[in-house]
């Protein structure tokens, strides 16, 4: 790995100066130096213009990355710990034989990239990329690792609590069963067996009738229970005082289903309800739970 080392921090914020239009006087402190001032960048969360790191990526030589193609790159993100990656703004890009490539947003971090090619026992070839880019590669790598474990783990360990499989042993036993015996009955007898057929067809049709009638017959009771809220009695509620509710949402293959799902809920969350924490680390949304 070598990088140069010409660039100082005079040019380094000349560049950002160009490029940011935030406040930059905190980068003064003169415990920021060249090495350490992209990382002083994200921990002060200023955003920088993509075309400062191509500029980086010019003047020192190395080849630039954009946001689109280093996300593509997302799932070499859990070769290395999650805290290597973020503190130093790295992620593996290609890894091979002999060589491994990184996209960083901080290529002047020599010391460690050569810690780093001493433990892969690889040469270290570096890109540069966004603070940004880097930052949403490595949560989008290790979100999808997470995310998948944890739902396969559900499958597998805990196979009761998934809706993987829809039926019980003893539901498919009594469907191959059924199914069966209709076979042999048709066989036999295939006039009496579609008798038997829709006469069972009948049956549970006519049976499920009165429930049907009497959740209608309720239905339309319970329309004209209304209540008249005003916009005054709604001012006066304390959000304090309101029940925390919960919303149950069947879904099939959670596996494959529940993350769509999850960003669907997400998006169509009312407007201005900020997402929250309780003392006890769970999110909430509002009231919603």
């Amino acid at each position: 790995m070598q990088v140069a080392t010409t660039l100082d921090k005079r040019w380094l914020m000349d560049r950002l100066r160009k490029y940011c239009t935030a406040d930059l006087r905190s980068l003064d402190d003169p415990d920021v130096n060249e090495r350490n001032l992209i990382f002083a960048l994200q921990a002060r969360k200023i955003r920088v213009d993509e075309r400062f790191f191509a500029d980086l990526a010019d003047e020192l030589g190395l080849p630039f990355i954009r946001g689109d193609q280093i996300e593509s790159k997302s799932d070499l993100a859990a070769t290395l710990p999650y805290k290597v990656l973020v503190e130093n703004l790295a992620l593996p890009v290609d890894w091979s034989d002999g060589a491994v490539k990184i996209a960083t947003a901080n290529p002047l971090n020599r010391p460690f990239f050569a810690m780093l090619e001493k433990l892969v026992r690889a040469k270290v070839e570096l890109c540069v990329a966004s603070i940004e880019a880097v930052e949403r590669a490595v949560g989008k790598g290790y979100r999808e690792v997470h995310k998948y474990r944890a739902l396969r783990d559900l499958r597998y360990r805990n196979p009761d609590e998934s809706a993987y499989r829809v039926l019980f042993p003893w539901q498919r036993r009594l469907i191959v069963g059924v199914c069966l015996l209709f076979a042999v009955l048709f066989i036999v007898n295939y006039p009496l067996s579609f008798i038997v057929l829709f006469a069972a067809i009948n049956l549970i049709y006519f049976s499920i009738n009165p429930i049907k009638f009497y959740l209608s017959f309720r239905g339309f009771r319970g329309s004209r229970r209304s209540m008249r809220v005003s916009d005054e009695d709604l001012k006066k509620l304390d959000e304090k005082t309101l029940p925390v509710y919960t919303v149950l949402i069947p879904i099939y293959h959670e596996e494959d289903s529940l993350p769509h799902s999850r960003e669907c809920l997400q998006d169509r969350l009312p407007a201005g309800q900020a997402r929250r924490k309780d003392t006890d680390g769970r999110e909430r949304h509002g009231n919603n739970q």
